[in-house]
């Protein structure tokens, strides 16, 4: 009954699978790989945007600096499930 702002991998990668058994369930004949795919091919494209991330400097102190999204991420993009199951509906048809 109530809902919660959250950051980090933990978030994603939860999200990420809950995507992925989504097309599963839809799409059984799928293989990992080919999911795997359809994820990281259909984002939301975010490349060029900046953003700050928290870093631990050689001295162990920690700091912000400015990356660029696709600099942090393999897709450059945030995950699109809407867009991931077109892809898959056309990849079977």
């Amino acid at each position: 009954d109530a809902y919660q702002m959250g950051t980090g991998m933990g978030f994603a990668s939860a999200t990420t699978a809950g995507v992925a058994a989504l097309i599963k369930a839809y799409y059984p004949e799928l293989t990992g790989s080919q999911i795997r795919n359809l994820l990281i091919e259909n984002v939301t494209p975010r490349g060029d945007v900046e953003v700050e991330k928290n870093i631990r400097l050689d001295d162990g102190q920690q700091t912000q600096d400015l990356f660029l999204f696709g600099d942090l991420c393999l897709s450059g993009g945030i995950l699109n499930a809407y867009q991931a199951i077109l892809a898959a509906d056309k990849l079977q048809n």
